[in-house]
């Protein structure tokens, strides 16, 4: 098993963290501290989470991991979407940002296919 600090997931993600640090501290005065500070907190969570599914002891607990994963990408997805609306987060920075989450959201779903198709051999076996 790769250490999570190799997989190209948490790179990924780590990216997105760099670029959404450095656009929160664009944000108007009223919601650097709410929106932005949120957005930054979810997705430190997040690469906490592609820790734990790296490190998930069982099939399984990687499985459910993986699938909060993907929950709360869409979550961080959601905030994002509203700085870009109240015109926090400029065209060119929130093309970047999504880029690069779609591209998490890619690898995810190959993870959690890889991941869901074991747990079924696992379980017609047993």
């Amino acid at each position: 098993m790769a250490q999570y600090h190799h997989l190209t997931v948490y790179k990924s993600a780590f990216d997105f963290l760099l670029k959404l640090t450095q656009a929160t501290a664009n944000f108007q005065k009223s919601y650097r501290y709410t929106l932005g500070e949120k957005l930054i907190k979810d997705t430190n969570e997040f690469i906490v989470l592609i820790y734990r599914a790296n490190s998930a002891k069982t099939t399984f607990e990687r499985v459910e991991a993986i699938k909060l994963l993907l929950e709360k990408l869409q979550t961080i997805n959601i905030s994002l979407r509203l700085c870009y609306e109240l015109k926090n987060i400029p065209r060119g920075h929130y093309a970047q940002i999504s880029e690069i989450s779609q591209d998490i959201e890619k690898q995810l779903n190959g993870w959690f296919s890889h991941t869901d198709k074991l747990l079924k051999k696992i379980i017609v076996i047993k």
